[in-house]
């Protein structure tokens, strides 16, 4: 009997000994800047850290419509392969699209007590990829389904959009125009320009005119469309090729599937 209550006090005094995962310093290198690249089923989390005080690593919290409990990792990350530029990126895959996900960072310590979490932002996932559109019934690419992220053609049931050269100028139009059975997209042309990994942050709230159900476009335009059932796509016009029958807008697309809200 003796010799198990030693044991038990053994265990008992190893077990102080583990990690104070619980323990918060909330004043000291808390993570900032944070910032997320959203991709098809993946996160790309980018943030800030110019802690003076040696570190271990950092846990990184995806919560699905709330913030998150417990480390999206399993184990601490140590951080990217190149420590001294002060910005550290962590890639979380196998996620889903068109979900509302809150991710922040805690910085871990030598003795496994962490930082504070850094302000959470929201963000989504959805599909990121450049696409052809030819003049509509001209091929089997003149349409583009957003939700199933494939070329339909125009008249497709599950079309969001078409192109069209009509007196020297192009346009992307509504389904609903060419029959009111089809799907109703409306457009607006943004006040913002640059590349998507540099201005994601501003299109949900860059200044856009009235919706249409046609918009004229041109080379370097950024557009939001806005799908029958609430959701958003943003384009950027990376340009136009080919004449007649053979003409194509070439577009780069950012899409989130969250209805009613802009989530990027």
């Amino acid at each position: 009997m003796r010799q198990f209550l030693l044991f038990v006090v053994l265990i008992a005094l190893l077990a102080g000994c583990g990690p104070k995962v619980s323990e918060e310093k909330p004043g000291l290198c808390v993570p900032y800047d944070l910032q997320i690249l959203p991709d098809h089923e993946k996160l790309t989390v980018v943030w800030k850290n110019d802690c003076a005080t040696l570190i271990s690593g950092y846990n990184i919290f995806i919560g699905a419509g709330r913030e998150a409990d417990k480390p999206f990792n399993t184990t601490v990350y140590p951080g990217d392969t190149n420590p001294d530029d002060g910005v550290v990126q962590f890639e979380a895959n196998g996620l889903a699209n068109g979900v509302r996900y809150f991710v922040s960072v805690r910085t871990v310590f030598p003795d496994q007590t962490e930082s504070a979490l850094s302000e959470p932002v929201l963000a989504a996932c959805g599909v990121r990829e450049e696409i052809a559109l030819s003049v509509r019934y001209k091929s089997q690419q003149d349409g583009y389904s957003f939700e199933e992220a494939e070329y339909v053609r125009a008249n497709d049931l599950a079309n969001d959009l078409y192109y069209l050269h009509k007196d020297g100028k192009d346009y992307l139009g509504s389904p609903a125009r060419l029959d009111g059975f089809l799907r109703g997209s409306k457009f607006a042309g943004l006040d913002v320009s640059g590349e998507y990994e540099l201005i994601w942050n501003k299109l949900s709230r860059a200044v856009e005119g009235s919706l249409k159900d046609r918009i004229a476009v041109g080379t370097n335009q950024w557009i939001r469309l806005e799908t029958a059932d609430g959701a958003n796509a943003f384009m950027k016009v990376l340009g136009f090729s080919g004449e007649g029958a053979d003409r194509q807008i070439k577009l780069f697309v950012a899409y989130s599937s969250v209805r009613g809200e802009v989530v990027l």
